[in-house]
């Protein structure tokens, strides 16, 4: 996924794990200037344009601090991708679910079966992944 425009957030890192990816940054310092002219903070900002189309996340009424944000966006090929977005403070994680995670579990048991050890190990550290069948987990 790709982060705010620039002029929201800083410093920037990308990850990618086998069931998600997604990016890491900080909120900029710097105040932003809106379409009609407004000096606002990059938080104000990246909250305005997430209202627009994301929606809202559980809250922690414990912490006022951080909020969350979800979509899903459907692909050409109907694939939905779930992306979620969390504010903390100045930092913001943004993660997406990598598409049909079960036929990237199938294509490992299959190469781990045929005695592939990378796939064994990374079923060995993933078994215990929210949403997994049980028949998938043997």
């Amino acid at each position: 996924p790709s982060p705010p425009q620039a002029d929201i957030l800083e410093r920037t890192v990308c990850f990618q794990q086998p069931f998600v990816r997604g990016w890491i940054g900080h909120l900029s310092p710097v105040p932003v200037k809106t379409r009609a002219g407004v000096i606002t903070t990059s938080r104000e900002e990246l909250l305005r344009r997430l209202k627009r189309t994301w929606q809202p996340g559980p809250v922690n009424a414990s912490d006022n601090d951080t909020v969350s944000f979800a979509i899903d966006d459907t692909q050409a090929d109907g694939t939905v991708i779930h992306r979620t977005l969390t504010l903390t403070g100045d930092l913001v994680v943004e993660w997406q679910e990598r598409p049909q995670p079960l036929a990237v579990w199938q294509a490992w048991k299959t190469a781990a079966a045929a005695g592939n050890q990378q796939a064994a190990e990374l079923l060995r550290m993933h078994r215990a992944t929210i949403g997994l069948p049980d028949d998938l987990r043997r």
